[in-house]
């Protein structure tokens, strides 16, 4: 259902709603699905609680109506198209978090094809080309969002699969490739993406997901670069670039840039994103914000940052990640593990609210990550997902403070305890 129909639905069925004489079980699934994601639906029922609009009255009706839809419009968090997957790391902090950095972008173009279907737009990542063998109504193309999308007033999360929801829909349009435009810069990446892919020698080839493997070893799109580092650190790199990925095949060239060249292109990036800059503030690390967490989060003679530093040092991010003064360890067989960036730069390179929200769900800023959603530790802060997410990145913009302060260790979860970094022992990883 639209948003549109889900309001005409609440106006039409407001006497049986007011009288709670419509059970929950009667509602369209679309109802259901936002009783599921919290919404309080007794606010919209009273939004239709006015008895001096009558069921002829056609000005009324489309008052309640219109505010039935206001409503829903200030409260996308509750209309969303699927459900939360708490177990892939979808949770209402985490989708607050993403509504604030990455808004809905309404995707309803208004044109419509001559047989009168709606044209939507989105931006996607191409995941997988189609065979330009097969008859063109036969030919897939898999399209990753890179955008939370507003479609009709409901919304698509990113990295949503754009032709399984097309293919599942009955309203919308199947993807057209005369209707597609290419991205803009990036020919380069999306090259060296499928001859890597195609390539038996590259890590790559013949893998399960290899195109996304492949982007891992391509420059990085700039995408939301502006919300996503810090304005000086970006200067600098600019000036002497040096190694992030460890997995890219290219290295950024340094391109001589002076220091008003510099300074004019990382403000560049914040301004277009509408981000603050040329300085950015970093409250997590002020004592009014640690007091705050340490009254509800320390643990007996353990504040809350050395909670988090356990959390930060356990043996999950040391299987793709050097932390904590602890080498990354490739293992066996190199090809399985993918090698991601050092984190003891991550306190100077990345925005706090951009970092939490990577945290939260990688693949809602970057369809082809890698990354895995960092899974709850039971023994620590209360082995809650969302809080431990936080806690993550507290300890990663405060690392250099924790190094020195509580030093290079590896918190053991099977035994509770915390132990020299020698013996960390990373947890698997696919």
């Amino acid at each position: 259902m639209t948003a549109d129909e889900i309001a005409e639905w609440f106006v039409e069925n407001r006497k049986q709603l007011i009288s709670g004489d419509l059970a929950s079980d009667e509602y369209p699934d679309d109802v259901r699905r936002m009783q599921r994601l919290g919404a309080p639906l007794e606010e919209i029922i009273q939004l239709t609680n006015d008895p001096n609009v009558s069921d002829s009255n056609a000005g009324g009706l489309m008052r309640l109506r219109d505010s039935v839809r206001d409503w829903m419009r200030e409260r996308p968090q509750y209309m969303l198209l699927a459900d939360l997957k708490p177990g892939e790391g979808e949770f209402p902090e985490g989708i607050a978090r993403l509504l604030r950095l990455k808004p809905p972008v309404n995707a309803v173009t208004g044109r419509t094809r001559e047989s009168g279907e709606p044209i939507i737009s989105f931006h996607g990542l191409l995941m997988g080309p189609p065979d330009l063998e097969e008859d063109p109504g036969d030919q897939t193309f898999t399209y990753r969002s890179w955008e939370t999308l507003d479609i009709a007033g409901r919304i698509l999360l990113p990295n949503y699969n754009l032709a399984a929801f097309l293919k599942l829909s009955t309203e919308w349009p199947q993807l057209e490739s005369q209707l597609m435009k290419p991205s803009r810069g990036g020919a380069f990446s999306q090259w060296l993406v499928m001859r890597l892919a195609a390539d038996r020698k590259s890590k790559a080839y013949d893998q399960q997901g290899g195109v996304a493997t492949a982007w891992q070893m391509v420059p990085p799109p700039l995408y939301l670069e502006g919300i996503k580092v810090q304005t000086p650190w970006l200067y600098k790199f600019l000036k002497n670039p040096d190694r992030i990925r460890h997995e890219t095949v290219l290295r950024m060239p340094r391109f001589n840039l002076d220091d008003a060249e510099a300074r004019a292109l990382a403000n560049y990036f914040s301004a277009v994103d509408d981000s603050e800059f040329p300085y950015q503030n970093i409250p997590q690390r002020e004592p009014a914000y640690l007091d705050r967490k340490n009254q509800t989060l320390a643990n007996g003679d353990s504040d809350y940052l050395s909670e988090s530093w356990k959390l930060l040092n356990a043996n999950v991010c040391i299987g793709c990640h050097s932390v904590g003064g602890k080498p990354f360890a490739t293992g066996p067989d190199p090809k399985k593990v993918t090698q991601g960036p050092d984190l003891n730069r991550v306190h100077e390179r990345l925005r706090p609210d951009w970092l939490a929200l990577w945290l939260s769900k990688p693949s809602w800023v970057t369809p082809y990550t890698k990354m895995l959603n960092p899974k709850e530790e039971p023994s620590l802060l209360r082995g809650n997902r969302p809080i431990q997410t936080e806690a993550l990145r507290d300890a990663l913009i405060n690392y250099p403070l924790l190094l020195e302060r509580d030093g290079a260790i590896f918190y053991d979860p099977k035994t509770q305890t915390v132990k020299p970094a020698s013996e960390a022992e990373a947890a698997p990883t696919k």
